[in-house]
């Protein structure tokens, strides 16, 4: 099992931030690879969201991975 950490600094309030990471319907619009998101559960996003999404690769196919929050702390930080 491989474990990947990311950490960037964005300069923009808090909740701005967090309305864009969690908001799955439009990552499209944010991630120029993200071709297409399926999300699988309802309601608000915290721990046990799913979603599969699809992405270009580098030598032009497709992958599709799924993709479940397992720690949610409002405003602050998800793992999935």
């Amino acid at each position: 099992m491989s474990t990947v950490a990311v950490t960037r600094l964005i300069e923009a309030p808090v909740a701005a931030v967090w309305q864009v990471f969690t908001d799955l319907a439009r990552r499209r619009e944010w991630l120029s690879a993200v071709t297409a998101v399926d999300v699988l559960t309802r309601g608000p996003f915290g721990a046990g969201t799913t979603w599969r999404e699809t992405r270009r690769m580098a030598d032009g196919g497709e992958i599709t991975e799924e993709f479940r929050v397992l720690e949610c702390v409002i405003p602050e930080r998800f793992v999935v």
